[in-house]
């Protein structure tokens, strides 16, 4: 099982967006050490993701398509041949249950902790979905 450090989140921040008090919601994230600049570029990032996600999803995908069936004949022919074994154990996977229900905690677990990253990203990159 993972283990994933939180820090809370004080109360006041939330009665005081409740209450709409926004000089003390502002103050309150000045002491939480916002980097602005950083929200910033991660939503700009995940506009432009989106953007090009949305617009060029076709062709990404067949090209992935293609690869994938393309390595699949080659090593079906024998011209290229594929460990998948060593595959699997370099990238930590193994084809057992739990080994997905790990793989899925820790994802989850890394979510969490990087929560003040992917926020903003994904905020951006719905936006830059919704544009083209």
């Amino acid at each position: 099982m993972v283990v994933v450090p939180s820090n809370p989140v004080p109360s006041k921040f939330w009665e005081n967006l409740k209450n709409l008090d926004f000089k003390a919601v502002i103050k309150e994230m000045d002491f939480q050490n916002i980097n602005w600049m950083e929200i910033g570029g991660l939503i700009l990032a995940g506009l432009v993701s989106g953007f090009l996600f949305k617009r060029y999803f076709k062709s990404v995908m067949m090209i992935l398509i293609g690869g994938i069936v393309l390595i699949g004949l080659l090593d079906h022919f024998k011209l290229a041949l594929i460990d998948w074994d060593y595959l699997q154990a370099l990238m930590g996977i193994s084809p057992t249950k739990e080994a997905f229900q790990d793989l899925f905690q820790a994802s989850f677990a890394w979510i969490k902790v990087n929560i003040k990253v992917i926020s903003p990203f994904a905020a951006g990159f719905f936006v830059g979905l919704k544009l083209s």
